[in-house]
This record gives structure tokens, C-alpha cells and sequence, in this order.
């Protein structure tokens, strides 16, 4: 279409050598002129429209990725406590085990060492609850 409008226009400046006959004849684009204006607008209203849901779409995924971070923040912290759990449980448990040999002596130690045992059972069996929940809600099978 631009070939041929430029060829038009060059091939116009040979045949018409009169100047009132190359004004009559440039008024005839006018509405080629007007056509093309109305064509670069609209374009811009479309690509204007197209950045809008690209920015959209880039806000939508960045929330995903920040909720992503978080739930992973959240399992780090609490595998972390589930591991400070297990070593303060392992330990209770040796402890337990060398105060067992000389029972008659230690009876009120192995009774407290006993309770601190069962409460590190109970912190990490939430611990794991906690992170049990958090992988269904991803739809990832703790089973498995």
C-alpha cells in the first residue's frame, strides 16, 4: 500500500506540471491522510489495552510468587523448629538413658527429664501438623 501510494505521488510530480493541478490532485489524500491517522490511533488504543492486561497479569503473578515465598518462609522456620525439636528431644532421651543406670539415685531427675521428653514429643508432632497442613493446602501428598 505505501509502494503504491509513493509511486502515485512520484508518477504525479511528471504528469501534472501545472501547480493549482498538484494541489487538486495532493487533496485527493487527504482522506488516504485521515485513513491512516484514524488507523495509527486505534493501534495505540489497542496496544495501550494490551499493557493493561499485561500489567495485570504481572501483578496477579507477582502476588503468586510473593505467596509462594511466604508458604516457603513458613516450612523453612518450621522444619528448622522440627529439627531444634528432634536434637533437644535426642538429647532428653541419652539423657534419660545414662540417668537410667543409676535410677536409684536419680528418681526426681529421670521424672523431670521425662516430662521435658514428652514435651519435645509434643512440639514436634504439632511442628509436623503444621507442616503437614501447609503442603495439602499446595496439594502435595504427605503420604506419598
Amino acid at each position: 500500500m505505501a509502494f503504491f501510494v509513493s509511486a502515485l505521488w512520484g508518477g504525479s510530480a511528471l504528469l501534472l506540471v501545472n501547480l493549482d493541478d498538484r494541489g487538486q490532485y495532493g487533496d485527493m489524500f487527504g482522506a488516504v491522510n485521515s485513513l491512516f491517522s484514524g488507523l495509527a490511533f486505534a493501534a495505540l488504543i489497542v496496544t495501550l489495552l494490551m499493557q493493561k492486561k499485561e500489567l495485570e497479569d504481572n501483578r496477579l503473578e507477582l502476588k503468586r510468587s510473593a505467596d509462594a515465598q511466604k508458604k516457603n518462609a513458613t516450612l523453612l522456620a518450621l522444619t528448622t523448629l522440627l529439627s531444634e525439636y528432634n536434637e533437644q528431644l535426642d538429647r532428653r532421651v541419652k539423657d534419660l538413658t545414662d540417668a537410667s543406670e543409676h535410677a536409684e539415685h536419680n528418681e526426681a531427675y529421670i521424672e523431670g527429664m521425662t516430662k521435658e521428653a514428652t514435651k519435645y514429643r509434643v512440639k514436634k508432632v504439632v511442628a509436623i501438623m503444621s507442616i503437614e497442613s501447609i503442603l495439602k493446602e499446595e496439594g502435595i501428598d504427605v503420604n506419598a
